[in-house]
């Protein structure tokens, strides 16, 4: 009874000291950690140290008993991955996508595929090489979609306007906040019924002509100034056929050049 009794104290001995690291281990999530943590729980998990900062980039991080909490510093967004999704707080709330991939919105110096949610692609695949001789109507028809060649995912170009636009083209895009977007080309928030291209050869390129039907007497016409480079073949300039150069890019012309 003597030796039974002295067994129980030795394992309670040994049992009090665990409980004392726990107390002094013990770690919490704050501000959007916490508030990361609140919307994805059982995501997330529990936390197993406090925030500290990466001191190369200034990124915040925290483990978790599931992964790893992130302060992304260069876009201000917070985000948890498990190693192979990562869960992201967006526009709309939290969003998932896997680690290879990144949204068309984030940062991307790695050059990964990107995604808008329900289209994958990789970065550079849609630039229209100088070899094509369809080229000039090729690379026109990537920013000026209709809606049959928007339901075919492989034809669809969302953030690669650097590799279908000369060089002073996409600074200007990119100084006005429009590097990666398409619409700032297109002039357009829907996609149109149907669409027909055709080029003619210049002294120092191709114009497309772009006429884009949306409705039974509604048109759009776009000239688009295509040159031919190393890259391949790029967009250098658009207008709206007899518009004038007030209707240039360049100018800051938003026309729809509805006729």
């Amino acid at each position: 009874m003597v030796r039974l009794l002295w067994a129980l104290v030795l394992v309670l001995s040994l049992l009090v000291p665990a409980a004392s690291v726990s107390a002094e281990s013990s770690c919490q999530f704050i501000l959007g950690f916490s508030m990361l943590h609140d919307l994805i729980p059982n995501t997330v998990g529990d936390c197993v140290d406090n925030e500290a900062h990466n001191p190369l980039n200034g990124d915040g991080l925290q483990h978790t008993s599931r992964g790893l909490m992130v302060w992304r510093k260069d876009d201000n967004r917070m985000a948890f991955t498990d190693g192979a999704t990562s869960w992201i707080i967006g526009q709309t709330g939290v969003i998932s996508r896997p680690n290879g991939v990144r949204y068309t919105w984030e940062p991307n110096p790695e050059k990964l595929p990107v995604t808008d949610g329900q289209v994958t692609m990789l970065v550079g695949s849609c630039a229209v090489p100088k070899s094509d001789p369809n080229g000039p109507v090729t690379v026109s028809t990537l920013v000026f979609l209709d809606e049959a060649s928007f339901a075919q995912p492989a034809r669809r170009c969302l953030t690669l306007i650097p590799d279908i636009t000369t060089d002073r083209l996409y600074a200007y895009l990119n100084q006005n906040g429009a590097g990666f977007g398409g619409t700032n080309l297109c002039r357009c928030q829907n996609i149109p019924a149907s669409r027909s291209v055709f080029g003619n050869p210049t002294a120092t390129g191709w114009v497309t002509h772009v006429v884009q039907q949306w409705g039974t007497n509604t048109f759009s016409r776009f000239d688009v100034a295509i040159v031919q480079s190393d890259r391949g073949w790029l967009i250098d300039d658009i207008t709206c056929t007899r518009g004038g150069p007030e209707t240039s890019v360049y100018a800051g012309s938003h026309s729809s050049c509805t006729q």
